[in-house]
Parts: structure tokens; sequence; C-alpha cells
């Protein structure tokens, strides 16, 4: 959600808009997508690249791989 609103004020700065405005309509006037979408998008993009390799490739094995013991810290 940061991410979000630190690329709308950004945009905002951009245009000149003073006023509090809407996400969805400065992003509709601009032409700019969410970023979050964005980085779905191409997230998909890799993973269909990496499916696409050689099961030899250390990337794909990694795609592959789960963790027996994965704490978040």
């Amino acid at each position: 959600m940061q991410l979000m609103t630190e690329e709308v004020d950004t945009i905002s700065r951009r245009v000149g808009l003073r006023m509090k405005v809407r996400n969805e309509d400065i992003r509709k006037k601009t032409g700019s997508r969410k970023l979050e979408d964005i980085i779905k998008e191409r997230r998909l993009r890799w993973l269909e690249h990496v499916l696409r390799m050689d099961n030899s490739r250390t990337a794909r094995q990694a795609a592959h791989c789960e963790l027996s013991s994965y704490k978040r810290i």
C-alpha cells in the first residue's frame, strides 16, 4: 500500500496536482497503471520464462524446490 501511495504522490507532483484527487482518477488522466499490477505481470512473465527452461538449469530447479525449514524474520 505504501508503494502505491508513493507512486501516486510522484505522479501528482509531476502533473502539478495540489488538491486531493483519487488515485484511480490520476491514473486515468496520466494513462499509468498500478505499480502492483506491473510487478505481478513481470513476475508472471519471468515464471513463464523459467518454466520453458531445461530441467537442468538452476533457475528451473529453484522454481520447483521446497524449503523444509523456512522461518520468516
